[in-house]
Parts: C-alpha cells; structure tokens; sequence
C-alpha cells in the first residue's frame, strides 16, 4: 500500500509496495492506497531531433526541452510533465507487442539553472586606449547549475558609461557544471590631460655654444574610481625650431592623479650663444713666456627658459702653464664649485643664466718663450784703411711652443761704432735662402743694440736672422820720424769696441 498522493518513482529505482515494477513506469497513490495508472520519466535526453527552440535567456526563468519515454495503456495527463505555458508538444507512437509507445517531446521550466553574475569593470586589453579615448569591458560570469548541457543562451549586460559597442550575445553551449566569462564593451574618455611649460632638461647638460636642453611634464587625471590603464598612447608636439625626441609612447595610468615628468625633451644648438671678444696672444719678446686671454661672453637667447649648470670646457695648448679663470671680472680659479682645471683643460660651469641674460668668462694662461742665441761678429769682407768696415752676424731664433706665436720682440747686441744707416736686416729660412724684405727694425747705436718684431713663427720653428752692419773705419796715424835711418812707426786705429782683423 502507500498514501494517497505519494508518486513511485521506478526511474529513480523506488519500486511499487508488493510488487516488481516497470522501469518505465511511473506510478501515483490513488486515493485508496493503490497504484494508479503507470506514467513516464522526464529525460532531457529525449528529444535531439526535435526543432529548435527559442535559446535560453539568462534574464527569465530557464526552458530546457526534454521528453518522457514511456508505453501507455491508459489516458495521458500532459500537464504532469509539462508548464500549461510551454506546453508545445509532439506525440510519436508505434507498436511493440500488445502495448503502444509513446514519445511526448516538449519544453519544461527550470527556475535558477543559470546563474549571471555581474563582475567589476576593467581595462579591454584588446585595444590600445589614448590620452583622447578609453576602451572598458565588464565581465559577467554565466555558469550552468542544471545537469545537463545548456544551449542558444542568450544575455544581455549594461555598459556603466561611455559609448556602448557591444552589451549582449548568445552562447552556443556551456555544459553542466560549467562556468565562462562573457563581456560588455564600451568606450569614453576618462583621463584629463595637461602639459606644463617648457623647462630645462635635467638629464642632459646644457653647453655653451653647444647643445640646450628642454622637456616637459604631462600630469594625467583618471576620472575613474576603480580602472587602472596600461601602455595609454600618448603624443603631443615638439618644441618649435628645435629636435625633439620621445614626442609620442606608452604610458601607464593609475587611480587618481598621475605625473609624468621629462616625457618629452628636446635639443638646440646655440641656445646659450658664445661670443669671443678676445682669444690672442699677448705681444712678447724672446726668453719671456708668452701670454694668452681668451674673454668670452655667454647669453642665454631662450625667451622662457632659465638654465642652470651651464658648462663650457676649454681645451688650452698641452704645454701651457699659469691658468687663471675670471668670471665677470672676479677671479674664480680656485672656486672648485665653478671652475675645474686637470692640466690644460679648463672646464667653467655651475653658471645660471635666466632669458636674456648674459656672464663674461675670461682665461688667461702662458705658454714656452720663444729662445734667442746670438754668434760671434764676423767679417762680411776686406777690412781697408779710410773705408767703413763691414761686419755680419747672426742671430738664432726657436719657438720651444706648440702655438703659432706673432709679434714677438728680438733684441741683439751691435757695436756702438756702428754707422747707423748702413745696417741691414736678413731673414734667412731654414738657412736655404736669403729673405730680403723691409724689417722694420729699431737701432740704439748708443744703446749698443739693434730690435725688430717677428710676424709669425711657428710651432718649435728655427729662424736665423742676419745683421749687416759698418763700423768706424781704420785710420793711419804717423807717430815718430828718424832722420838717420828714413823709418817712421805707423797707428793703425779702428773702433774702440770691435777688433778688426788684417786691415
């Protein structure tokens, strides 16, 4: 017996009371106790050639299609197996024996069998997003909870913001059990923007005469509360007139307000003009080391940017000697912050020029003299009584420095007899040929010498120099006569500060 009501499962394995049952049946509690008539088991797996049905629908109650299996001998309740609402049904029969078999096809409702769960927003990774426009997705996840496979799910999502692309789809098939990702995708523009004034580069230092550096800052606000971003492509203009350098790239953005600092740099030649007023020799004369200056002056020519640790090295010859700096006429030599001498490089720097303004360096520093040697009086012919006597000699000339030098003062002795206006001067090059021009020269005859100026010699040249000249000429004089014996002594006389040889 059972209770009025009560439904024997033989599917499930739950047999009728008192007897064996039919695996095909199922079997309801009359109202007096006994087994009413045999009915069938829902099976979801009935019904794979049956016509498609609408595709589920992760926003209503679930519709899963089906059938029951079962040999009938008496009359079918429909509704035991089927919604009232869904009941779109199709009856297949044939004979197998004494009983007719009936297939009943049909859909039936499953409250809960998919779950879709809304998931926080994100960056989409599919798309490269921009300073200008921002690509978002939101998951949701569908799972199946029903056990069997679901098929033609179709969803709907809601973009939070922006210009929605895409925010609904059918999927074709999630097992039981099973969970996947689906996506709503929009875009917008949620970050702000703003690059600051062009200031100096700090990676670089700028030089004078040479290479100017400037750069600026991008500052990014993120208007949303929950979204970071990866690899934002950013781009802006360079910096008229000059070259500029990373002007477009990736960047990554965070929560809130982002700083981006010396994005974008930028190089000029010339920025800091360097003008030389002076970069000479000083005049100097033999066996006196010889002096340099170099005065420069350094303008900063940018309209808005002011530069700081301006540099500038200077490259002196390698045997210079004696280096001073000044700076606006203040001797800085020994101020380390502001001027670095290793030997003959001089390297001046720490210098801050704000737009338009202007410094003054000055370098002054020695470089080897030029050396002298003079030879020996020599005659240049016949010495004759009454006539002037011509004298040569010469003069060595070596530039011991690796410069060019100019305006280098000679000074060589001559005798005080000398007649002033028979001295010639000679230039003889390398000692091959004689150079005839008009050297300009200066003779103290009371002084004892003769001067001139070098025009130019070179690095460690030899010049030799020849001066020409007449002294007092020899004289007679008769000193003593004797009559006995008809000889008289004669005074041979020249000048009193050169001895003349075979008059």
């Amino acid at each position: 017996m059972c209770s009025p009501g009560e439904v024997v499962d033989p599917c499930t394995g739950a047999c009728a009371p008192g007897g064996s049952c039919d695996t095909n049946d199922l079997k309801q509690c009359d109202a007096d106790g006994s087994l009413g008539a045999p009915k069938g088991c829902w099976d979801e797996n009935i019904g794979t050639d049956y016509p498609d049905y609408p595709e589920l629908n992760v926003s209503t109650t679930q519709v899963f299609k089906g059938g029951v299996d079962f040999q009938q001998q008496n009359e079918i309740n429909l509704t035991d197996y089927l919604s009232a609402t869904n009941n779109e049904i199709r009856i297949y029969g044939g004979t197998t024996g004494e009983k007719t078999e009936y297939k009943i096809y049909g859909r039936k409702q499953v409250t809960g069998a998919l779950k879709f769960v809304e998931l926080q927003r994100e960056q989409d990774p599919n798309y490269y997003s921009s300073l200008e426009k921002q690509y978002f997705r939101k998951p949701y996840n569908l799972t199946n909870n029903y056990t069997y496979e679901a098929t033609d799910i179709s969803w709907e999502g809601e973009c939070d913001y922006g210009t929605c692309t895409s925010y609904s789809g059918i999927v074709s098939s999630l097992d039981a059990g099973q969970s996947m990702l689906v996506y709503v995708k929009w875009y917008a523009d949620n970050l702000t923007e703003s690059w600051s004034d062009w200031y100096q580069y700090p990676n670089n230092i700028t030089y004078a005469g040479g290479l100017a550096w400037v750069s600026k800052n991008l500052t990014v606000d993120n208007g949303d509360s929950v979204v970071t971003f990866t690899n934002v492509q950013y781009s802006t203009t360079g910096r008229s007139g000059w070259d500029c350098y990373q002007t477009s790239g990736y960047i990554d953005v965070g929560l809130g307000t982002n700083s981006y600092s010396d994005l974008v740099y930028c190089s000029k030649s010339n920025v800091i003009r360097v003008t030389t007023y002076i970069q000479a020799q000083e005049p100097s004369g033999t066996g006196e080391k010889v002096r340099w200056w170099i005065n420069d002056t350094w303008k900063n020519e940018d309209p808005s940017v002011t530069f700081r640790n301006i540099t500038k090295v200077y490259t002196l010859p390698s045997d210079c000697s004696d280096v001073r700096v000044f700076v606006d006429g203040v001797e800085q030599t020994t101020n380390t912050s502001m001027v670095l001498i290793e030997g003959c490089k001089v390297t001046v720097f720490n210098i801050t020029l704000a737009p338009g303004e202007s410094v003054d360096p000055d370098i002054t520093y020695l470089t080897p003299e030029v050396t002298k040697e003079e030879g020996s009086y020599t005659p240049d012919g016949t010495f004759e009584v009454d006539k002037p006597a011509p004298w040569k000699k010469y003069v060595y000339v070596r530039n011991q420095g690796s410069e060019t030098y100019s305006n280098i003062s000679v000074n060589a002795s001559i005798p005080i007899s000398t007649y002033e206006g028979n001295i010639t001067l000679r230039l003889y090059k390398k000692n091959e040929a004689v150079v005839d021009e008009p050297w300009n020269f200066t003779a103290n005859i009371s002084g004892g010498y003769i001067n001139w100026t070098i025009d130019s010699i070179g690095p460690y040249e030899n010049q030799t120099w020849e001066i020409k000249f007449n002294t007092t000429a020899p004289s007679l004089t008769q000193v003593n006569e004797t009559n006995d014996y008809f000889a008289s002594w004669i005074n041979v006389t020249g000048a009193v500060d050169i001895d003349y040889p075979n008059v």
